[in-house]
């Protein structure tokens, strides 16, 4: 099992290559006149560093470059009367320095302040993450578009707790997909390469750790070529990272035809199609966010057979 920590994740052991997404069917949002923002292929060489500034961006944190589109993407906060913060994001055309895009960000309705994704794991690099509270946009810098509002979504119900219940601690940018930890609620995946714009992924299975309370998921991530890379993710108190745990080096095909009742439990088990035609069972332990080895005589079992090996050897 490789135990992948952010910042440091090695994404091009986790994806294959994949193709140039489609352009997302966004809702268009504009607060300035804008300029045809280039396609990566038309900028030909890309320059490696930028002049512009965003007025208003009080730290690096809060603004990425969209190198291939030339775009640089940047949140500026200011004050209302009563005290509370208005949060606006600003698109800059790197070429020529020219605000391309000004777009008022809505009230996420509490005190929370919007953030930009991080880090920017994205071959194509056009899709910029933006989150506060329970409330996640995507802007797309190529078609300089920001997506509708989108909520993480679980695969069994979360009940509230306080007021810091499912607010959003940590979004990164992986790919295609948006990860994040929800407070009390746990890891949640986004697709962002959808015609219809930013879309839920439910775990394969997931698991609620009974002396705990904590939630513990597998999530497949489905590639271009119909081939799934498996993530176990963990949140990290003390250090206030992810760690995801991929279970393949590379990208694989499975084959699940689990139960609904076998996917809220501590082990989960599915397979892995062979290039011989044949298959390999893949043992997941959920609560160690780990895939478990089988020796030969229980690999080729039945799931439940596995399963029961499962739970005499983590008791």
């Amino acid at each position: 099992m490789r135990k992948l920590a952010l910042p440091f994740v090695a994404v091009l052991l986790l994806f294959a290559c994949e193709s140039e997404p489609t352009p997302q069917e966004y809702t268009e949002q504009t607060g300035v006149d804008t300029l045809a923002v280039l396609p990566a292929e038309n900028l030909d060489p890309l320059p490696e560093t930028h002049d512009c500034t965003i007025e208003g961006v009080m730290d690096e944190a809060e603004q990425f470059w969209v190198r291939p589109a030339q775009v640089l993407v940047g949140l500026v906060h200011t004050e209302n009367a009563d005290g509370t913060l208005r949060s606006t994001l600003k698109a800059m055309d790197t070429r020529t320095c020219t605000e391309i895009n000004s777009i008022q960000l809505p009230s996420p309705g509490t005190e929370a302040v919007y953030y930009l994704a991080e880090p920017q794991y994205n071959s194509s690099n056009r899709l910029v993450g933006i989150f506060a509270d329970r409330d996640i946009y995507v802007y797309d810098a190529e078609q300089n578009r920001l997506s509708p509002k989108i909520n993480p979504t679980f695969r069994s119900e979360r009940m509230m707790g306080d007021a810091e219940t499912g607010a959003i601690q940590k979004l990164i940018v992986l790919e295609d997909f948006l990860l994040g930890y929800a407070a009390d609620q746990g890891a949640f995946v986004v697709s962002i390469d959808d015609a219809g714009g930013p879309e839920n992924l439910l775990p394969l299975a997931e698991y609620a750790q009974p002396n705990t309370g904590r939630y513990h998921a597998a999530f497949a991530l489905p590639q271009s070529d119909g081939r799934q890379q498996l993530l176990l993710p963990e949140w990290v108190e003390n250090t206030f990272e992810m760690d995801l745990h991929p279970v393949f080096d590379e990208p694989v095909e499975l084959l699940d035809n689990a139960t609904e009742g076998a996917r809220n439990n501590r082990h989960f088990v599915l397979y892995r199609a062979l290039p011989n035609g044949g298959r390999e069972a893949i043992a997941l332990d959920l609560q160690e966010h780990t895939r478990v080895e089988l020796p030969d005589n229980i690999a080729n079992q039945t799931v439940g057979v596995i399963l029961q090996y499962l739970r005499r050897s983590a008791d």
